[in-house]
């Protein structure tokens, strides 16, 4: 299931606490950064702060709905706080790990 399947069937804070959206979510925004896609990833931020509610996101990131919208499109030069903000109010984190030697 895709998830973008997965967003039209859950809504707002359940959305939020789906171990499978967060999941697909994560994997997701993995597979583009290590694409270097950082305007995919603001798309796929978007697409899923849309829909659990970009005010319930702007209240768990602290910022305001006007710039949840303007920072999350894509060629947006996005800060780094911020993207954490978002990951956070997504019920998402960041972690990094070594390279492998065979890359």
């Amino acid at each position: 299931m895709s998830s973008t399947e997965i967003e039209t069937e859950l809504q707002g804070d359940a959305a939020l606490r789906d171990p499978i959206r967060q999941k697909a979510l994560a994997d997701e925004l993995t597979a583009h950064l290590e694409l270097g896609d950082i305007d995919k990833m603001l798309s796929i931020l978007n697409a899923h702060a849309r829909a659990i509610g970009m005010s319930k996101v702007s209240k768990d990131s602290g910022i305001t709905r006007e710039a949840l919208y303007k920072t999350l499109k894509p060629g947006t030069q996005i800060r780094f706080g911020t993207f954490m903000s978002v990951l956070s109010a997504l019920g998402i984190s960041l972690s990094v790990e070594p390279k492998n030697s065979n890359d």
